[in-house]
């Protein structure tokens, strides 16, 4: 699943916001890859253990980060591209899998494009919040 936005602001300016939302988010310091960040969840259950571990950082080009919960794994990729005269394109991809066979299968279902626009709806909205972060800045 992926949504892309172009915002009005330079590759350095969105890329460093993104990077800093993901190091208050997880609280990291330091240098971003193979960092990671665990943390308990409140579920029907009790409480479930989330971790989350930074597999790819390459400045203004790209993001990345999996998160795990029990048997499940979601990749985020933020992918970043100058489009010059000040303007950034970002795009934001989730993937989705499972150990547990089922749920992988869960997982393609609600991939498939009928099924698929509410997922699209979510990343969207998280761009859009980056987009309004960024430009509604004063300058």
């Amino acid at each position: 699943m992926e949504q892309g936005i172009l915002i009005y602001k330079n590759i350095h300016e969105v890329y460093g916001a993104v990077e800093d939302s993901l190091r208050k988010a997880l609280k990291l310091k330091g240098p971003l890859l193979d960092q990671e960040s665990i943390y308990h969840m409140p579920s029907l259950k009790g409480e479930r253990k989330v971790r989350q571990v930074i597999t790819e950082v390459e400045e203004n080009k790209l993001l990345s980060f999996v998160s795990y919960l029990g048997q499940d794994q979601v990749k985020t990729t933020y992918s970043f591209r100058d489009k010059g005269d000040g303007f950034t394109y970002v795009q934001l991809k989730e993937e989705a899998t499972s150990d547990s066979l089922i749920r992988k299968y869960n997982y393609l279902l609600f991939s498939l494009p009928v099924l698929s626009s509410g997922a699209k709806k979510k990343l969207q909205r998280k761009l859009q919040s980056l987009k309004q972060m960024l430009e509604g800045e004063k300058k």
